[in-house]
């Protein structure tokens, strides 16, 4: 299963779950059970560099001079280093996410429990 999928299926189980907690999001009076706080991510991946007109990809080579090569290259390392953080951010929503359906599910074994 590819990371999008992955994504995918827990960000629909987050929502499920939290159509459970939506109406119920406090503490009961006089009950132990308290909703989870559902995790959020708004962070947008980076976007990739634009190869500059003088570089031919297609036959790998470029008419490009020292100073375009060098800036490109630094964009490229750049969006590199700010991917990484955001598979990095990524990874640990999903951690958060599946930390919030295991509470979700034990807020909901709480309140069938308490009824």
């Amino acid at each position: 299963m590819n990371f999008a999928s992955q994504r995918k299926i827990l960000i629909i189980l987050a929502f499920s779950v939290s159509l459970l907690t939506a109406s119920t999001n406090y503490v009961y009076a006089g009950s132990n059970c308290t909703a989870p706080n559902i995790p959020s991510f708004s962070e947008l991946k980076p976007a990739s560099p634009v190869a500059p007109d003088c570089i031919n990809e297609v036959t790998k080579s470029h008419t490009c001079s020292e100073p375009v090569v060098l800036q490109y290259n630094s964009e490229v390392e750049n969006y590199n280093t700010q991917t990484k953080s955001y598979y990095s951010n990524v990874d640990r929503y999903i951690s958060e996410l599946n930390a919030y359906l295991k509470s979700a599910r034990e807020y909901a074994e709480c309140e069938v429990n308490r009824l």
